[in-house]
């Protein structure tokens, strides 16, 4: 009885690899990237089929969470079974040692997007693997790791071999000294992240023009950050702030100098009489769960198109003038706004209200609306009684 149900498990197991078998090798890919590493080795051993699929370059993604078990070798031999790996994400794996780790990169080729997350590498074995990766990885996370000191970092930013993408979170160490690094030495470098960087102080634009970042996202830097910027900054055309500390007047001399960027988005952001005037470029703006005191203004923008102000506290005035592209406006639940003014906009076509509530009961507000001659309100519920044309 006991053999037959041994055998009984073989057989489910061998059935279920050979329906994965006759999978394309697309869909085979994305199936076995969600199993955990004990059910994927089980399905390799199961299924000729699918080891040689595996091995041809059907898994192009592989994870690693915490409940891995990692034990000698294992990662090695899963790896040696796909050797055209592409994308590899490890996080928070205690057990597995940086030398085995070190030598998985080294053993994958192929590798382009490598995610390392709360892990331990202070004998900088996997520093030196990064720093050797021929061709350079495309996209590079490194958050919550241990280096042995900023030291390393440093060393680490010096021989970075990172084509694309740049995550770095969680380095308190990391300050302006190495954000220079990253401008001067990685030179290909398009999109960088910076999270939870306590000692971060200072955003010196004049230094990143030297690179070719694009996108640059700072996010949940408790301390006060200072901008410097004093020379165009052609290269950026994305600029993210999240749960930053950034006066608003140096924001705003900032963004006079970047004069190419096109998306700003601010998260969390504590803003003080913003107007915006004389951009030619900036064609979206996002503004989420921000504390705005006295008014906000947007005047001659030519490339805006969409603007959007959610929940934003403390927001009473709003106006948008000579913006000839700018086709959505989003005000929802602005419930302290009583001052909308929107002029000279021909080609705005929807309009948000949702949640303003002082703007259609108090007696005192004021929307004027003029030159918009395709606008369509939403979401209000009740008429407006104070509207002028």
């Amino acid at each position: 009885r006991h053999c037959t149900r041994r055998w009984r498990a073989k057989r489910r197991s061998a059935m279920g690899a050979d329906v994965l078998a006759r999978l394309p090798d697309a869909a085979l890919g994305a199936v076995l990237a969600l199993l955990d590493w004990d059910s994927l080795e089980r399905a390799l051993a199961a299924s000729h089929a699918v080891r040689e699929a595996v091995h041809g370059g059907a898994l192009v993604r592989l994870a690693a969470f915490p409940d891995t078990a990692w034990n000698p070798g294992r990662a090695a031999r899963l790896l040696a079974a796909a050797p055209r790996l592409r994308i590899l994400q490890i996080a928070t794996c205690a057990t597995l040692p940086e030398m085995e780790l070190a030598r998985c990169i080294r053993a994958l080729p192929l590798l382009r997007h490598l995610e390392l997350h709360h892990l331990e590498l202070s004998a900088g074995l996997v520093l030196d693997s990064l720093a050797a990766a021929r061709p350079p990885l495309q996209s590079l996370a490194l958050t919550g790791t241990i280096l042995a000191s900023s030291r390393a970092l440093s060393r680490l930013l010096a021989t970075l071999n990172v084509a694309e993408s740049l995550v770095l979170g969680g380095f308190s160490e990391l300050s302006s000294v190495h954000l220079g690094l990253i401008a001067t030495d990685c030179l290909s470098l398009e999109h960088l992240t910076l999270r939870q960087c306590q000692q971060l102080d200072l955003v010196d634009f004049d230094v990143l023009r030297k690179s070719r970042v694009r996108n640059l996202v700072i996010s949940l830097c408790l301390g006060p950050i200072s901008l410097a910027c004093s020379m165009p900054a052609r290269s950026l055309r994305h600029l993210g702030l999240h749960h930053v500390d950034i006066p608003t007047a140096a924001l705003l001399r900032a963004l006079s100098f970047l004069q190419h960027l096109c998306t700003l988005e601010l998260t969390s952001f504590c803003l003080e009489d913003f107007v915006l005037s004389n951009h030619s470029c900036i064609a979206a703006l996002f503004l989420h769960n921000c504390s705005v005191t006295l008014g906000f203004a947007l005047h001659r923008l030519p490339a805006l198109r969409e603007c959007e102000l959610a929940c934003c506290s403390g927001l009473q005035s709003v106006a948008v003038t000579d913006c000839p592209a700018l086709v959505a406006l989003d005000l929802s639940m602005q419930r302290k706004l009583t001052t909308l003014q929107l002029s000279d906009l021909p080609a705005m076509k929807s309009l948000n209200l949702w949640g303003c509530d002082k703007l259609y009961q108090d007696a005192s507000s004021n929307l004027i609306i003029q030159g918009c001659p395709l606008l369509q309100v939403k979401w209000q519920t009740r008429p407006f009684t104070h509207l002028i044309f």
